[in-house]
């Protein structure tokens, strides 16, 4: 997993291209209208992570931009097929590559993603219930399997589980719906264009080895203009601002 939003995102979420443009329309798992998100900027400490969003014709998102004051930029691009998704990372003047293979069931929702990484190959696979919900997930290395994972869902939200043996639980903001670049979700859409753990809320809190507490700042659209994500136990800030091109 590549990017800063999993040290915000807490336990779970710790899971130079040509043909890349601006869209101002958007579908299915895009950003939605009327406006496009074109651009966040993540500080974590003090470690400051930038993000460039561009879309495809049809609103998907298929480029994504990243430099960082810590590590070497890269840039990750996503194709879409008839029920997968191929995102491919590459790191600047690095010969080295992933490449992330998602594959959707007839609902849409995610049922596995395949990862090759310098030889290497990690499987995870996703079980739903008839209300897509996701009831299970499995994570494998090389053909071991390394860590199951359950979830348990109320009002549309998932609300706890057990990770690779730890229990975890999330609180939400009940009269705030969802968003793609909530907490909760960011680090999935940014990385596969889709969202996996899907829930109907907005992400208030999470609570494992570690907790965190999440506030958001929304313009008069219902865009997340500022998110921020503050440790319980160190107090410790961290801060996404985001920027969008409202037509």
């Amino acid at each position: 997993m590549k990017y800063l939003f999993l040290l915000l995102a807490g336990g779970l979420a710790c899971l130079l291209f040509p043909g890349c443009h601006k869209s101002s329309g958007s579908t299915g798992n895009s950003t939605p209208t009327p406006c496009t998100l074109l651009s966040a900027t993540a500080n974590n400490g003090g470690l400051i992570t930038s993000y460039s969003f561009n879309y495809d014709q049809q609103g998907r998102l298929n480029c994504v931009k990243v430099t960082s004051s810590s590590s070497k930029p890269y840039t990750d691009t996503l194709v879409y097929g008839n029920g997968f998704i191929v995102s491919t990372t590459t790191f600047s003047g690095v010969a080295a590559r992933t490449i992330d293979s998602i594959f959707l069931d007839a609902a849409g929702n995610v049922s596995s993603i395949s990862v090759w990484q310098s030889g290497n190959h990690s499987l995870f696979t996703y079980t739903r219930n008839s209300q897509e919900e996701l009831t299970q997930s499995t994570s494998s290395y090389n053909g071991a399997i390394l860590s199951t994972s359950t979830y348990q869902y109320s009002n549309g939200d998932i609300t706890g589980g057990v990770s690779a043996g730890s229990p975890f639980s999330y609180t939400y903001f009940t009269d705030k719906p969802s968003k793609y670049n909530d907490f909760l979700a960011m680090q999935q859409w940014i990385q596969y264009g889709v969202v996996i753990w899907k829930s109907a809320h907005l992400c208030k809190s999470y609570q494992s080895s570690v907790s965190q507490n999440y506030t958001y700042t929304l313009d008069d659209k219902g865009n997340i203009t500022d998110a921020v994500s503050t440790d319980a136990q160190t107090n410790a800030v961290s801060t996404v601002h985001f920027v969008y091109d409202c037509r």
